[in-house]
């Protein structure tokens, strides 16, 4: 995936940061400013239950999947928890949605190979890491990890510019 610029939002008081990835403007009006954060919240409401409580913040890596003449809006929710007391770094899990639906992956799928990820999620996810672990280290706090400036991607992982036309 290739990604717009990153973003912030919250559902239910947990902050999260939105990666819409090139393409999503076949399943969000970027002229709509809120849409993702809209379609979102209407996934938080019904499955909130999936998340543990514990959660502290989340990724969520938007992006378009197109099947035959239909395209679906899809979410990989990356959630961190246990963020300052886990020695090995934040828990986290992983869910993916299509639509409105919770949705698994098919591995075994011929037609389209499928995952909960790409190489460059699983990079965005890891430079979030890498920040939240710097300034947590250095004294800093999570509020200023989440107002903070996001991890610069590699140039190719980047689309260069905000989502939303304003």
């Amino acid at each position: 995936m290739v990604f717009y610029n990153p973003f912030t939002t919250e559902m239910d008081n947990i902050p999260t940061i939105v990666y819409p990835a090139r393409g999503v403007d076949a399943v969000f009006d970027r002229r709509d400013k809120g849409c993702i954060e809209k379609y979102l919240q209407g996934l938080w409401n019904l499955h909130r239950g999936l998340v543990s409580p514990e959660t502290e913040y989340m990724l969520a890596m938007v992006w378009d999947e197109p099947v035959e003449e239909k395209r679906n809006q899809m979410v990989d929710l990356w959630t961190h928890r246990r963020t300052a007391d886990y020695g090995f770094g934040p828990l986290m899990d992983v869910l993916t949605f299509r639509n409105q639906d919770h949705y698994f992956p098919d591995q075994l799928r011929q037609d389209t190979p499928e995952g909960r990820g790409s190489g460059n999620t699983t990079h965005a996810v890891s430079e979030e890491e890498q920040l939240w672990t710097e300034l947590i280290s250095a004294g800093g706090t999570p509020q200023e990890f989440l107002s903070g400036s996001r991890p610069k991607l590699p140039e190719r992982m980047r689309v260069g510019e905000d989502f939303y036309l304003i």
